[in-house]
């Protein structure tokens, strides 16, 4: 959702999925994500979009990197088990 917002950037609609990505992390106890969204949602709705777009890759980054700690994760307990 955040990544489609920055193609034509629409600051009000990355504000809008950041904050429902930080919702969600903050829920699950993703504090690196939770912190990458709010700093994308906290530019957005400043109006920044240079650095809300920066703060897009920064969060897309740090999607990828809890994704595959939580794959190794639950790789490891399948094989484990």
């Amino acid at each position: 959702a955040a990544a489609d917002a920055a193609i034509e950037p629409d600051l009000d609609q990355l504000s809008k999925a950041a904050h429902r990505i930080k919702g969600a992390s903050a829920n699950l106890s993703m504090e690196k994500l939770r912190h990458a969204a709010e700093e994308l949602e906290t530019a957005s709705r400043a109006g920044n979009e240079a650095d809300a777009l920066l703060f897009v890759d920064a969060l897309q980054l740090t999607y990828e990197q809890t994704r595959e700690r939580i794959e190794e994760e639950y790789s490891e307990q399948l094989t484990a088990g």
